[in-house]
């Protein structure tokens, strides 16, 4: 029992983009420990597009009710600067307001905040808070009128009640409160005798706001992807182009691998995703968790065999190597760093980022990046834990989502990230960014896709894996300087950042570590060595070891 999270953030959005804003953001703590948070950016990302306007990524803060700031800034630089945001819930959004205010920024002239819920404090602050307001008595009387009628055994189909906007001018030049009453009764069962157990269940459902049907997801036209974000990869390239070849509309999507598999396993008795990108590891754990169903898609035999579970459970989309993304600018003087090695150095003392190994695949392939090169295997982390806790000593940066943004904008002088992302920065975006594979060595891995179990558009969903493996959507990953899984689908123009490098000698380490050599490479650039080392799932998992090439001794390819 409660409001409609996606249609009154919906709601909210529509009323700033009346208000004459056209670059809204949205702010949320974790989004994957709350999924109230998650239907009101679905709500916002319904509204944007609805609009004919690009939904921006979610700006995540580590806590559900305090701002950090340093977040949201790249969102707030440049031409392009935000200049409304909608938070999550009132005391996110109080709290946005006073580090805004500390900064320097005026609220609303310089950047309009709106909170949701409607708490007393919103009305007492200068400028007073723009909000959505829950109808929090009218929720009460309903839970309780329905808990009643259950009890009595009576049916119960409600239907959400009436809504309507009611503004109110703020003191400054901001935007009205929008007062929203959406509320759904998603209760509906005949108790033939009432008995304590089922009171005591009604009880329970009374307390609970059912949210796992998604509007968007049984829409005939649409398929749901978990972690699909537009400035991933160039996923949002990819979504627009689904969506113009296909009429399936994909909404865009900002959790990261770990968050989309812990989504799936907690959904598992009512899946609201059709289709799901994620680290080869995640898709590997989500066979084993048995949230993925088999399929084949088109191009299923040019998928090399160590790219691919057997039975189609996840298969390759792309891959990418792993190094150093390097904002040069951001430096300090400090010379551009070649090795492992290098990030311990005093120079680099809080320019380091990685995300959160526990969370992120990237994070997770930094881990096995630096195990690998220090002589470790994937039964032995130790030299990855040594490591890390070296590089804690020079206060890294670990954020928890893709941080792309906070490179360019030199928040984040050095991350441990892919070559695509850096290749795209330099030659798309003009940032004065470099590529290091270091010394020691890195590795290649792979990043996968599969079909949601028991996903409401599962014809949809195909049709989506269908075309990222076809030559349109192979395209798509090769103009953002990835490397397709189909080699025939990589054109002369992207050939330069997609072949295997050519000339690489053994790293220090390897008699331990599974590495490419020129007679090893294969089209795919997943190194032939690795693939047979076994079963495909232990071949992907393995990825492949990149040492630095002598020909180019600190950074890779055109970058």
């Amino acid at each position: 029992m409660g409001v409609d999270n996606r249609a009154a953030s919906a709601d909210a959005t529509r009323h700033l983009i009346s208000m004459g804003h056209e670059r809204i953001g949205m702010v949320a703590g974790p989004l994957l420990q709350s999924d109230r948070a998650q239907q009101r950016f679905e709500g916002y990302c319904h509204a944007m597009e609805e609009a004919g306007l690009m939904p921006r990524p979610l700006v995540e803060m580590t806590r559900h009710t305090q701002a950090d700031l340093v977040s949201l800034m790249p969102a707030l630089k440049g031409a392009d600067a935000l200049t409304g945001v909608i938070c999550t819930n009132d005391l996110l959004a109080i709290s946005l307001m006073g580090e805004l205010q500390r900064a320097g920024f005026r609220v609303p002239d310089d950047l309009s905040v709106m909170g949701f819920d409607g708490i007393a404090l919103g009305k007492h602050l200068y400028p007073s808070l723009c909000t959505i307001e829950q109808p929090r008595a009218e929720i009460g009387r309903s839970a309780v009128h329905t808990l009643l009628a259950m009890i009595r055994g009576e049916r119960c189909a409600p239907s959400p009640c009436p809504t309507h906007c009611v503004g109110r001018k703020c003191r400054n030049p901001g935007i009205p409160l929008v007062h929203v009453r959406y509320v759904r009764e998603e209760l509906g069962m005949s108790l033939k005798r009432m008995n304590l157990k089922r009171l005591y269940q009604a009880v329970l459902a009374t307390a609970v706001i059912s949210t796992s049907g998604s509007v968007l997801a049984q829409s005939d036209n649409n398929a749901i992807c978990y972690n699909c974000p537009p400035e991933w990869a160039d996923w949002g390239t990819q979504l627009r182009l689904i969506e113009q070849e296909t009429g399936i509309r994909v909404p865009q999507d900002n959790k990261n691998s770990g968050q989309s598999l812990a989504q799936l396993v907690a959904e598992a008795d009512s899946p609201v995703a059709d289709v799901v990108y994620y680290g080869v590891t995640f898709g590997i754990q989500a066979m084993e968790e048995d949230v993925v169903t088999p399929y084949q898609p088109t191009h299923w035999d040019e998928i090399p065999d160590g790219l691919k579970d057997p039975e189609g459970n996840w298969f390759a989309i792309h891959s990418g190597t792993l190094g150093f993304m390097v904002n040069v600018d951001a430096l300090d003087g400090a010379p551009v760093p070649t090795s492992w090695e290098d990030l311990l150095k005093p120079e680099y003392r809080g320019m380091v980022g990685y995300l959160d190994p526990a969370s992120a695949f990237v994070g997770y392939v930094g881990a096995v990046a630096v195990n690998q090169a220090m002589g470790g295997d994937l039964n032995d982390f130790t030299p990855a834990i040594d490591y890390f806790n070296k590089l804690a000593e020079n206060d890294p940066i670990v954020p928890k989502q893709t941080s792309y943004a906070r490179v360019l904008s030199g928040e984040i002088p050095i991350l441990l990230d892919y070559d695509f992302n850096a290749y795209r920065a330099r030659h798309s975006d003009g940032a004065n960014v470099e590529f290091v594979i270091p010394e020691e060595g890195s590795v290649v891995v792979p990043y996968v896709m599969s079909l949601v179990k028991d996903g409401p558009n599962p014809e949809n969903g195909k049709q989506v894996l269908d075309f990222v493996l076809s030559d349109q959507g192979q395209a798509v990953w090769a103009d953002a300087y990835l490397r397709p899984v189909r080699a025939s689908a990589i054109s002369l123009k992207h050939a330069k950042y997609s072949s295997p490098i050519a000339t690489m000698p053994a790293p220090k380490h390897s008699t331990t570590t599974p590495w490419r050599l020129p007679s090893e490479a294969s089209p795919s650039g997943i190194c032939r060595r690795c693939v047979n080392h076994g079963s495909g799932s232990q071949a992907a998992l393995r990825g492949c070891f990149l040492p630095q090439s002598p020909l180019d001794a600190s950074r890779a390819g055109p970058a």
